[in-house]
C-alpha cells in the first residue's frame, strides 16, 4: 500500500504481510513535494484521472502533527501480527532495497 490515508488504515493493515514504513524527515519530504509540484507546474500528472488536478495547499503542512501520529497509532494497534520495517533515512531505504532479490 502507498499513502497514509488514515480513514482506511484499519482496513488495509490487517491484510498486509509486511509494512515498510519509509519515515523520512519532514523537511526532506516537503522539499520533494514542492520540487515535484514545481517541475509539473505546466502539466497534470498522467496518473491522475481527468478533472482531478493535483493540489498543494496549506493542509499538507499538518502531516507531522496530525496524520503521522494517526499512522503510528494504527500501526501499533496491529503491531504483534504485522512485521514493520521502519526506514528513517535515504541511506537505510537504499540499504534495505539492496537486500531484496532482483527480478
Amino acid at each position: 500500500m502507498d499513502g497514509n490515508y488514515g480513514a482506511t488504515l484499519d482496513l488495509r493493515l490487517p491484510r498486509a504481510d509486511l509494512l515498510v514504513l519509509v519515515d523520512l524527515p519532514w523537511p526532506l519530504c516537503l522539499a520533494r513535494v514542492v520540487r515535484c509540484r514545481w517541475d509539473r507546474r505546466a502539466a497534470d500528472r498522467p496518473d491522475l484521472p481527468a478533472g482531478c488536478p493535483e493540489r498543494l495547499d496549506l493542509s499538507f503542512r499538518r502531516y507531522p502533527g496530525r496524520s503521522r501520529p494517526r499512522v503510528f497509532a494504527a500501526v501499533a494497534a496491529h503491531a504483534p501480527e504485522l512485521p514493520v520495517v521502519r526506514l528513517p533515512s535515504r541511506r537505510q531505504v537504499r540499504r534495505w532495497l539492496d537486500t531484496l532479490p532482483s527480478r
